[in-house]
Order: C-alpha cells, then structure tokens, then sequence
C-alpha cells in the first residue's frame, strides 16, 4: 500500500481517498469457511488471553500494575554463586543411561527423541548426572539463543550430560525460588553479564569459552521476597502452559493454522528465494530423500535474497547435530568477509568457481585468513578457453605422464584447494582421481599461475542481469521441480 500524505496533515495521520481504500487488494483464503476458520482461531486466542489475564494472574505485569510492581518489590543483586552451587557429580555407577541435549525451545530433552538418534558415546559414565529439579547450561549459541541457554530438568527422574554443559542446583539456603529462576533465563535480563566474561573471540564454532568459575559470577537482579519471586515464576508458568494448550486446541477442532494460512487468493507470486524456514525445509527434505539422520556437509548456495536468515538455520541444524559441517557457496571476499564477521559460526567450507584461467588468488587470500576452506566447483573450467589443449598444461603433463585435466587438478591441490571434477564417463573418473602419485615443482606451479586471466568462464556474480536470471531461474525451478529443466544463458 502506497499511502500520499498531505503537507499539512497531523503526523500521527495519513490521507487516503475512499476509492483508493475500496481497490487495495487484500489476501485471504478464496474458500468462505478457511476465511471463518483463520478469523475464529484469532479471535478464540484473543479472548482467551484476556480471560486468562482477569482470572488466573494475581500478578499483572501490564499497565499501572507493572508501575506499581516497580515500586512496591524491593529488588536486589546478587551473584549466582550466592544463590546456587555447582554439580559435578558423575554418571559412574551409571544410574542413567538418557543422553539429555539442551533445546532454547524445549528444555533439556532426550537425545534420542530431539535428534532421532543418539548423540552421545555409548559409554556415559564420565557424563554429569543430572537429577530433576536441577540446572544446566548450554554455552552453544543459535539464532534464538544467542548467548546459550538455561533449562532445568522437568520432564525426567535424571538423565546425562556432556561435561561441556555447567551444572547446578539451587542452595537450601540460597533464597532463590527455582520457577522465578526458570523464567528469569528465559528472558535476555542475563545477557549482559555473560557477554562480559566471555572473551573477544571466545566462540569456537558457535560453543562460548566461558570457565564455570566465571559464570558462577555473574549478577543476577531478583526480588529479595522468595514469595514474589515465586508469585513472577508462577506467572510465566501459567502463561506458558495457556498458549501451549491454545496452540493445540485449533488442530482438535480442525482449526489447522498451518493449513489454513498458505492463502490461495489474487496476490502477488512471490519469489522462491532462501529464507530461514525454506533453508530448513530444504535441509529435512534432503534428508528424507536420502534416508539418513545428518549430513556431512550442506552449503548455501547463493549470497542472495535472505541469505543470513538461511544461514541462521545451518548454524542451527549444525549445533543441533544435524549438520557435520555447514559452508557457503560463490560468496566472494566482500560478501565472505560480511558473513565471517557477523555469523555465529564462520563458514567452514567456501565454494567458487575455482580453475587455472580463474585463479581466486584475492579470494584465497581471504578465506586463508578467515580459515575458511576453498573449494573449487568446475575446477577443470568445462574446459572452456582451450584448457585441454593449453600448451603450457599439456607439456607439464608429458613431464609425468599426466593429461592436462590431471595437472590442472593436482595444481588445486597443491594449492589446498579442494577440487570436485564431475564427469559421467567412467575412464575420466579414474583419471581425476588417478593424482596423488606425483607432485608438480615450483617452477611448474609458477608457469600455471601465470595463465590466470581473473576471469570467470561462466558468468559474474557483480553482474545485476546475470542477479535477475538468478531469480528467474529459482522460481523456473520451483516450477518444474526439477533442475534439468532449467534454461541456463551462459
């Protein structure tokens, strides 16, 4: 909507001519009942909150209640240690045998039934155990917890955890109510005082090196009462558990918000580019094709579109164990350097197009010292510029008894970069791979560095027409669904 203000309207306001306002499209579902559906569950969840915030809270944090709860709860400081003590106790009669993982969503949870699968090593007697009622935290960071996560263990007896995890229970005497400390890590009120102990340039991977002894000392604010402090706990609690409940409630009326929602009316297409949700789609979906629980490696193909809402769900799917190595592929140095510096998780693998007329040397020097690995798609450049028959590879070759394709791939080698030739022809596979019995000289090495043209051999990622086919090609694809069908332009 495209709203015309007039220069002399209040600023709080905007004019708009009736016939204009009567014409805006407007999206929704084309059936009248999915219309009541979407418009009932709204309203159900509205009304719901509202009774519940009348009737179920005797503290109200809203309007001149949260004012008068500011200046009638004395709150004080207090240093962790005061209030809790660390656990170290040890898994070695093996009382339990439940890997636990830590999730910001679901609290600490079984292994087994957050991954599908067993994380752990089998033998668990040099894990923490872990009793009910007690804490841990996670110093592994994620788009929705960006500092870690406190969870305490609500729905198990006992269960085990990495000694990578801070364990700890509340003092007896450390008047600290333990629903009160739940919510409080639930908000971001502790932030502050971990991002102060935690060292520039402390994350490894996205895990924080913050030592137990440091943790332990930072500040909590809390009401001196325990019994306020329980009143707040039990609050959240509640509230809490009313939405939970509420989300389930449409699917048993069949009020299914997901189903309802992906609106089929006169709106415009929109373009089928990487998002937080589609990236995580992607990622389950390849999974599912493949009949496996992880992947090795999954690179984000393109710096376009949302591509740092995408790469939040790699780094996800990579501390949740989903992903072995996560990576980028054709980001060049500025747009490589953007991501490193501001990502939870500096990318571990970069691929580009990578081959003897396009050396990526500024690129290289980049991913060098980001430590991000270079990897070479085309890495033999289609042999497109004559590079099968270039004089300089061919006589080098002769030199060992190699073809051209091998010297331009033991070059990349030599270089550390790791190449991924492609060819359905049987005897040329065994040739790419037949490269490790020989090692090309410096002066060899130098001759190829000299046939670098800094150009690509396809297409430039700088080019705004070549952005525009991009985007044209990822709809195209959502299209046909299958790839082979796209129509390439270089």
């Amino acid at each position: 909507m495209h709203l015309n203000g007039n220069s002399g309207a209040r600023s709080d306001r905007f004019a708009i001519r009736d016939e204009v306002f009567r014409d805006m499209p407007i999206s929704m579902p084309q059936d009248i009942e999915e219309q009541k559906k979407v418009g009932d569950f709204f309203s159900t969840l509205e009304l719901a909150i509202t009774l519940h915030q009348r009737e179920c809270f005797s503290f109200d944090f809203s309007g001149e209640s949260a004012k008068t709860a500011q200046k009638t709860i004395s709150w004080e400081q207090r240093k962790l240690s005061d209030m809790v003590e660390r656990v170290t106790r040890k898994n070695e009669n093996l009382e339990s045998e439940l890997p636990l993982t830590i999730s910001a969503q679901y609290g600490l949870i079984d292994q087994n039934e957050f991954f599908d699968k067993r994380i752990a090593s089998r033998d668990v007697s040099g894990y923490y155990l872990l009793k009910k009622g007690e804490f841990a935290y996670n110093k592994s960071t994620s788009s929705d917890a960006p500092w870690g996560a406190v969870k305490r263990l609500d729905r198990y007896e006992m269960g085990v955890l990495s000694t990578l995890y801070i364990v700890f229970a509340l003092k007896e005497d450390g008047n600290i109510d333990s629903d009160f400390l739940v919510s409080y890590y639930d908000t971001d009120c502790w932030h502050k005082g971990v991002q102060a102990i935690a060292a520039e340039g402390a994350r490894n991977h996205g895990l924080l090196n913050i030592t137990p002894a440091d943790y332990f000392e930072t500040v909590l604010t809390v009401p001196s009462d325990v019994k306020e402090q329980h009143q707040i706990g039990t609050f959240f609690a509640k509230l809490d558990t009313l939405i939970t409940l509420h989300q389930h409630k449409p699917n048993k009326k069949g009020h299914d918000v997901l189903s309802v929602m992906p609106f089929k009316g006169n709106q415009r297409k929109p373009h089928y580019l990487c998002t937080y949700e589609e990236c995580k789609k992607s990622v389950y979906t390849s999974l599912e094709k493949l009949k496996t629980d992880y992947l090795d490696l999954m690179l984000l193909h393109q710096p376009f579109s949302d591509y740092y809402g995408a790469y939040r769900a790699l780094e996800e799917l990579y501390n949740e164990g989903v992903l072995r190595a996560i990576g980028v592929s054709n980001f060049y140095p500025d747009r490589l350097v953007d991501i490193a510096s501001f990502a939870n998780i500096v990318p571990m693998v970069n691929q580009v197009e990578t081959h003897v007329l396009n050396q990526q040397k500024v690129a290289k020097e980049y991913m060098d010292k980001y430590g991000v690995q270079c990897e070479a798609w085309a890495p033999l450049g289609e042999g497109r510029g004559g590079l099968f028959e270039n004089e300089t590879l061919v006589n080098i070759g002769k030199k060992y008894g190699k073809t051209a394709a091998q010297v331009m791939l033991r070059w990349n080698i030599q270089r550390g970069v790791v190449v991924l030739p492609k060819s359905t022809h049987r005897e040329r596979m065994i040739q790419n791979i037949d490269v490790f019995d020989f090692t090309l000289s410096d002066e060899d090495m130098t001759a190829i560095a000299a046939l670098d043209t800094a150009t690509s051999a396809f297409f430039s990622h700088y080019d705004p027409a070549m952005v525009e086919w991009f985007v044209k090609m990822v709809e195209e694809r959502k299209k046909n669904n299958r790839s082979e069908k796209e129509t390439k332009n270089w």
